[in-house]
This record gives structure tokens, sequence and C-alpha cells, in this order.
């Protein structure tokens, strides 16, 4: 839930092969003379440097720590993350290791930017137009329907195709076997947070909502990593990005009415230089554009759809907000998985210190 706690802590992963073979942090990895064997190593850090100790996941993703990014993806398994990428739309090839959810794979604006539309529609497919409709003087239609999922039509196929079988079969099989709610396997009830009766609703209306909701306090809440997109005046969710060396700077964002994603960076890999993360380079870009095409236009609220319920929570343990809280924050929950109890905040001091520290230095 987003409410969930997380160890914000350091972490080292080992890969031993016996013949020089990459290990599975490939994309990040140093190398350690064993014996015979070739090590690789690869220890994750946080941009800053530091480690917070433990810190629930909405505001580890709020602040863009990468640490509790690397546990969550552990949590869930690589396949089960690269699947739920290709639901969503993403086609570019995916390093299956850890280093995935730290960007180490090259995605496209086009495909991340339609993901992010698709967390503000609600889980509904979006196909993008490149061109609605070109007519003539005389009121001919000379072209209509461009779309960039035509031109992308072999790369969506190579996911969509299979993605759609299993969907069928799933659900011809939820059709003829009335199973019991407690004899569905685990892969069953995951199964049932990505397929739907519509085939356009890649993922629920609730999972959307929750993301939302975290993605707007990237730009609203104490610590977010896109504070500066607040001055856009209304409702807004988005995610900066920013890779190794400073050689990507991103931002993707989007209102109940529009999406917008943006990308800095050259042709040729190289740095943007020192500091040039994405809240600095291309969040400017998005606000200046954003800003313009809401000018007429009303300020909305996300919709919320059913099944989802707010409480007040403590941001520190997760917990309902009691007297001694020392900050509240509301947060969204999918119904049944919100918080029922309060706890004290001061009993978990010591133990946050001791996680902050780097064992290894």
């Amino acid at each position: 839930t987003p409410a969930t706690p997380i160890q914000d802590s350091p972490i080292v992963y080992e890969t031993k092969n016996d013949k020089g073979e990459k290990g599975d942090a490939k994309a990040q990895a140093s190398d350690e003379d064993e014996g015979q064997e070739d090590v690789k190593t690869w220890k994750p850090h946080n941009d800053a440097q530091k480690f917070v100790g433990d810190i629930l996941f909405r505001t580890a993703l709020i602040r863009s720590l990468n640490i509790p990014a690397v546990k969550v993806l552990e949590s869930v398994g690589v396949p089960w993350a690269t699947d739920y990428a290709h639901r969503l739309g993403v086609f570019s090839p995916l390093n299956a290791d850890l280093t995935l959810v730290l960007g180490s794979s090259s995605v496209t604006l086009y495909e991340m930017t339609k993901v992010f539309s698709q967390f503000g529609r609600l889980g509904q497919r979006m196909r993008p137009m490149v061109v609605r409709k070109v007519v003539d003087r005389t009121g001919k239609v000379v072209m209509q329907d461009l779309s960039l999922d035509r031109h992308f039509a072999k790369e969506l196929n190579a996911i969509d195709a299979p993605l759609e079988e299993r969907r069928q079969a799933y659900l011809e099989k939820m059709k003829t076997a009335h199973k019991d709610e407690s004899a569905k396997t685990g892969t069953e009830k995951k199964e049932e947070q990505i397929f739907f009766e519509d085939p356009d609703q890649l993922i629920s209306p609730q999972t959307a909502y929750l993301m939302t909701t975290i993605l707007s306090g990237v730009i609203n809440e104490e610590g977010g990593t896109g504070g500066g997109a607040r001055s856009i005046g209304r409702p807004a969710a988005g995610k900066t990005g920013t890779t190794s060396g400073y050689f990507d700077a991103w931002f993707l964002g989007y209102t109940p009415q529009i999406v917008t994603g943006v990308w800095v960076g050259f042709d040729s890999e190289k740095s943007l230089g020192p500091g040039e993360v994405g809240g600095r380079a291309a969040l400017p870009i998005w606000l200046s554009y954003m800003k313009s095409v809401h000018k007429d236009l009303p300020a909305e609220d996300f919709t919320v759809p059913p099944g989802i319920v707010v409480a007040n929570i403590d941001n520190q343990t997760g917990q309902l907000a009691s007297a001694n809280s020392t900050r509240v924050v509301r947060q969204a929950f999918l119904a049944g998985t919100e918080p029922t109890s309060s706890s004290d905040t001061s009993s978990k001091d010591d133990e946050t210190e001791f996680l902050k520290k780097d064992l290894t230095d």
C-alpha cells in the first residue's frame, strides 16, 4: 500500500560466476577477484548518498529514493514488473535485473508519456494521435487518425499479442472454473490486477488513482522532487527522473486534462553537467508549456473511482495519525487496505537512526 514501510538502508548485491559470465547487476557492477570466480558487486545508493532508515513507500517515491525502489522490485520480482510495464505499453528492451528500476534500460519519451497518461485516465488505454485530420479546401479528408501506435505497430504487437492471449485464457478460466477465493494461487490473484473484461482497461482504476495521489505528492509535499511544478496552480501529478552521470533529465506530469513529457539530453550520449537533474533541467520546460495550454481551461480535480478510502496517517509509521504524530498526511487507499490503528512514533527513533548508518563505511 502507499503506507507500507520500507527500510532505506545500505544493501550490497553479489553474483558469483565461474567463467566470467555477467552477473545480474550487469549495468552498474564492478569486478572483484576471488579465486577462480568472477564476483560482480552492486551497491545502489541514493542521489544524496544518505540513508533515512524506515520510510513509507509513498514518501520514498515522492523523494525519489533509489534503495526503496530496488527493494520493492526485488520483492515483486523483475518478471512481474516487466510484465506490468509491457501491459502499460512499454515495448523497448528492458534489462532483466534489479538495475531496471533505476533506469538502466532506454525507453522512449513516447512510451513514458503514454504510461503516465494512463495513470491519469484511471488505467484506460491511450492511443496518442500525431494527426487527427487533414482536409483540403473543398472539405475532402486527405488524412486522418495518424497514430503513433500505428507507427510502432510491430513493437506494440510483440508485447500486446501474448498479453491478450493470457487475458483471454484467464477470462475463460474464470468462466468455467468457479473456484473458492481461498483456493486461488498467488499468480491468479496477481493476474486479477491486470486482466479485465474490457481489453482497454490496462490496470484497475483504483491502482491508477493511488499512483496519481502519490505522484501528486511529488509536486505538492515537502521534500518532493517536483516541487517546482507547484506554481501551475491546479491539481497535477508527476515524476522527475535523472540518469547516472546526468546524461538524461526527465519530467513526466499530468493534470486531469493534459499529460506532457519532457526529456532533456544530447543526441550522442554525454553529460548535461553536474546537478542537471530532472527537477532542474526538464521540469521548467514542462511548467512553461503546461501553464500556456491550461490558460483557458478550468481547474479540475482528479476523478476518484469507487473502492477508495482516504485516511489521515502518520507519515513516519504509516499508521493512523495520533496526538503524537509530528507530520500528518491524507492518503488514499484501496478499501480494506487502509490502516486501522495508530502507533507511537517515539519508539522508532533509535531504530531509524541505526538504519541510516552505512555499516560498510
